[in-house]
């Protein structure tokens, strides 16, 4: 299972001076995510509340 969030948290956090938004990473980190057959875990809570973020691919 691959953790949408968490793994987002990670790249923004060594890539901050790039300014990326938040909701650009999930993003392509989802549709690659989907793109390779992997189950996605979505909880924003768990790692940022009130981030949300909408994958359409």
């Amino acid at each position: 299972m691959l953790d949408v969030f968490g793994v987002a948290e990670e790249i923004q956090a060594r890539f901050s001076q790039d300014n990326v938004a938040f909701e650009d990473i999930t993003t392509m980190i989802a549709r690659l995510g989907a793109q390779s057959g992997c189950a996605l875990e979505l909880d924003a809570d768990a790692h940022s509340p009130g981030t949300s973020v909408v994958y359409s691919g």
